[in-house]
C-alpha cells in the first residue's frame, strides 16, 4: 500500500512539473556576457534583461506574433510570407 502511494505520489509531481515546464533561452554578446533571456510559456515568450527586468513579451496567434513593450503596449506584428 506506501508502495503505491508512493508512486502515485511521483506520479503527480512529474505531471505537474511538466505542466509547468518553460523553455528558456539566454542570450549572450561577443565575450560571453549573458545580455539578456527569452521563456516560453505556451503561446507567449518573455523577453528579459541581463538584471531579469521584463524589457517585453511577444504572442503567437496562429501564424501571426504580436510584440509589446514592457508597458503593455503593441509595439509591432510578424507574419511569415513564405519559405526561401
Amino acid at each position: 500500500m506506501i508502495r503505491l502511494t508512493m508512486l502515485a505520489l511521483v506520479a503527480l509531481i512529474t505531471t505537474i512539473g511538466a505542466a509547468n515546464a518553460e523553455e528558456r533561452t539566454q542570450f549572450y554578446n561577443d565575450r560571453g556576457q549573458n545580455i539578456g533571456s527569452a521563456t516560453r510559456n505556451g503561446n507567449q515568450t518573455t523577453y528579459r534583461n541581463h538584471k531579469g527586468q521584463v524589457t517585453g513579451t511577444s504572442t503567437t496567434r496562429g501564424n501571426q506574433t504580436i510584440f509589446y513593450d514592457s508597458m503593455g503596449r503593441q509595439q509591432g506584428t510578424a507574419t511569415p510570407q513564405g519559405r526561401r
